[in-house]
């Protein structure tokens, strides 16, 4: 009779593990996760620099997918928003998008 998993089994079992680690200095931050879905590993990183009236935003893929973000506090309710993505894979292949795709985002809160 054979065990599944565990000590002295002949076979293994795989299974999904995800991992996460964060460290925060002041207001800015950085965290990255690594899952094991038991077949492909991905990775995420982000960090997020803030200051008093403005933040950045970055987030890195394993696949290569490059997110940034820069908030804008423009007063006290209100706030815009620019952001896009590029994958780094294009960058290191000489064929960036061009033009880059933006998004803007204009919040009002009341």
């Amino acid at each position: 009779m054979r065990q599944e998993g565990g000590l002295g089994s002949t076979t293994f079992t795989q299974r999904s593990h995800e991992y996460y680690i964060g460290a925060k200095n002041g207001n800015n931050a950085v965290a990255g996760t690594l899952a094991w879905d038991g077949k492909k590993l991905r990775s995420v990183l982000g960090v997020q620099l803030n200051q008093p009236d403005h933040t950045w935003k970055f987030r890195l893929h394993d696949s290569g997918s490059l997110r940034a973000l820069l908030s804008w506090k423009l007063h006290k309710t209100t706030k815009a928003s620019l952001n896009t993505t590029l994958d780094l894979n294009d960058v290191a292949r000489g064929q960036l998008q061009t033009p880059l795709a933006w998004g803007l985002n204009f919040e009002v809160k009341y």
